[in-house]
């Protein structure tokens, strides 16, 4: 059986890629930082890109799933975003006090 090349499948194969490359930057960085405070919610964002990039390579394989599958794996993956979201702005704060007391 062929996959077919719509612009569902370039958009999630280049998606795919970019979170490869987020998950792969997002550990190469981490030694990076500062103090251990940054390091531990850096370690949780790490974490969450890893759960979206194993959401992504799912995006293949939604033409052979059932909708209420479907529609399971993108809750999931809203919710994990707005965690993220939240992980990040608690991240930039931790850096900016951080920041500060230099």
């Amino acid at each position: 059986m062929w996959m077919q090349f719509d612009i569902f499948t370039i958009v999630s194969g280049i998606a795919i890629m970019i979170m490869a490359i987020a998950l792969w930057k997002s550990v190469e960085y981490r030694t990076a930082l500062p103090t251990r405070e940054v390091k531990r919610t850096w370690s949780l964002l790490i974490t969450l890109i890893a759960v979206f990039f194993f959401g992504y390579l799912t995006l293949p394989f939604f033409v052979f799933l059932p909708p209420g599958t479907k529609d399971t794996i993108v809750a999931f993956l809203f919710f994990f975003g707005a965690v993220y979201v939240l992980t990040t702005l608690n991240l930039v704060l931790k850096i900016v006090l951080s920041l500060k007391k230099d």
